[in-house]
């Protein structure tokens, strides 16, 4: 039997000591807005024929802000 465990995406990071609190929120709002999520140059969907970044196999993906914690299902898996 052949097994698999899923992965988590990696992030998109940023520094912060190289930018202000300021860009990092307008970096955010941009990366989580309905104008990116609706980029097919970004998210294209099977049938759009669009060499995309992402497929978007449902109207509610997007990108989303997390916190660091998030990945730490990924750091706890024992092999």
């Amino acid at each position: 039997m052949i097994q698999s465990t899923p992965v988590l995406n990696g992030p998109f990071a940023y520094n912060g000591d190289t930018l202000s609190p300021e860009d990092v929120k307008a970096i955010q709002k941009l990366f989580t807005s309905d104008e990116v999520a609706n980029d097919s140059l970004i998210f294209y969907t099977e049938d759009s024929g669009e060499p995309g970044l992402l497929e978007k196999k449902s109207d509610q993906m997007r990108f989303v802000t997390v916190e660091d914690s998030w990945y730490d299902p990924i750091r706890n898996m024992q092999s």
